[in-house]
């Protein structure tokens, strides 16, 4: 696998014990965690957090480095990329750290502006501001460019 590509194509998959795992199939889920069916997450989507207990069975070291890279490249772009609002249907790209940083502001003063957003599977929704709690209770994403 050369340093730039992704593994095991376009998803990873996580348990409801919160540990990651390399193949939908793993035996591991059942026998070793105990836990119920894997739900996929889009390579796109990896964070670092997401790491913190992945499979001995089915994550090796040299695709669990591949994994560390592509979460790193992820939380680099969720930290310094811009965001997609829309406000009065006009798309613009705002900092992501100035979003963040005044995230309460933009609710209160644009509650029908809308936000990029990814959920877990990868696909991409425009979230009202107003709404964005819910959109973190699901698990979504901010989408950066």
């Amino acid at each position: 696998m050369g340093c730039h590509e992704k593994p095991h194509a376009h998803y990873v998959y996580l348990d409801s014990q919160r540990v990651l795992h390399a193949s939908q199939g793993c035996k591991a889920v059942a026998k070793i965690h105990n836990a119920q069916p894997v739900s996929p997450i889009a390579i796109n989507y990896l964070q670092s957090e997401m790491l913190r207990e992945v499979c001995s069975q089915c994550v090796d070291e040299k695709t669990l480095f591949s994994l560390q890279k592509i979460a790193e490249e992820n939380d680099s772009l969720q930290r310094n990329g811009n965001y997609i609002i829309t406000v009065n249907g006009v798309q613009r790209k705002i900092k992501a750290e100035k979003f963040n940083e005044n995230i309460d502001a933009f609710v209160d003063q644009m509650p029908d502006a809308t936000i990029r957003m990814r959920d877990r599977y990868g696909k991409e929704h425009d979230i009202k501001l107003a709404d964005i709690s819910n959109a973190y209770e699901n698990n979504y994403e901010y989408v950066t460019k």
